[in-house]
């Protein structure tokens, strides 16, 4: 149970460090990585669609709007559609959020670059800015190389020293 999925992509080229895929391309990664969450909450559906099926028998009417709107849901996550771009009526939407459906949760894209493109980003995190924008994500640049850095400074000077070597302002943490 968590409040938001943190999506960590690759957005570097390095002969030093292997892509398991040979190639990188953030995309492919975070579609890869949206699919395991959407086939996580097919399987959460088909747990619970059984037992709204033996509870629609008695002829609660709540009970037959869940059981409809987990059909909707389950159709649109079959077309490859995450729930948090399901449109909802307000009642449907409280039932949503009551099954804590992983591809609901806010997204932040993390965008891993190089050390010279840590203030800009580059054409990689640009092409996952323009999927965040698509989809009310939000993408942030980092450059986890710079901040291993910065953790093993000890003072604030020193790590101000460094950041102003890279002309960056603040670490993007």
């Amino acid at each position: 149970e968590v409040d938001a999925l943190l999506h960590m992509l690759r957005c570097f080229q390095s002969d030093d460090t292997v892509h398991l895929d040979g190639a990188v391309d953030p995309l492919r990664d975070l579609e890869t990585v949206e699919t395991e969450l959407i086939l996580a909450d097919l399987q959460q559906i088909d747990r619970r669609q059984p037992v709204l099926e033996k509870l629609e028998r008695t002829g609660d009417r709540d009970v037959g709007r869940e059981l409809s709107l987990m059909r909707r849901i389950r159709d649109c996550l079959n077309k490859g559609t995450p729930v948090r771009l399901i449109e909802c009526t307000p009642e449907d939407q409280i039932i949503v959020n009551r099954q804590n459906f992983l591809t609901l949760k806010p997204i932040l894209y993390i965008c891993n670059v190089d050390e010279k493109h840590a203030k800009g980003g580059n054409a990689f995190s640009d092409t996952v800015a323009e999927k965040a924008a698509t989809d009310g994500s939000h993408p942030l640049i980092v450059s986890a190389a710079i901040e291993a850095e910065i953790a093993q400074l000890a003072s604030a000077d020193e790590k101000a020293e460094f950041l102003a070597s890279l002309d960056l302002d603040k670490p993007s943490l």
